[in-house]
């Protein structure tokens, strides 16, 4: 199984900023490699992991586990 932290931040204009990597320190700090991408105001968390999900099964398999933290962290 393959373990990607993804962490969500809110940006000042409401769109939703992801950050996905096996490295959980590059998701809380920034660096390579990492999965980024930005998301509309219109989407919510749950579509934003689902679509995260489906986008790292694609390319590294279906045995793929997302662990959403904070900026702190934490395990959401």
């Amino acid at each position: 199984m393959k373990l990607f932290y993804v962490r969500l931040e809110t940006l000042i204009n409401g769109h939703t900023r992801r950050y996905a990597s096996t490295d959980k320190t590059i998701v809380m700090t920034g660096g390579y490699p990492v999965h980024f991408e930005i998301y509309g105001i219109k989407r919510n968390d749950n579509f934003i992991l689902g679509h995260t999900h489906t986008v790292l099964q694609e390319r590294y398999g279906q045995d793929v586990e997302l662990i959403q933290i904070d900026k702190d962290g934490n395990q959401v």
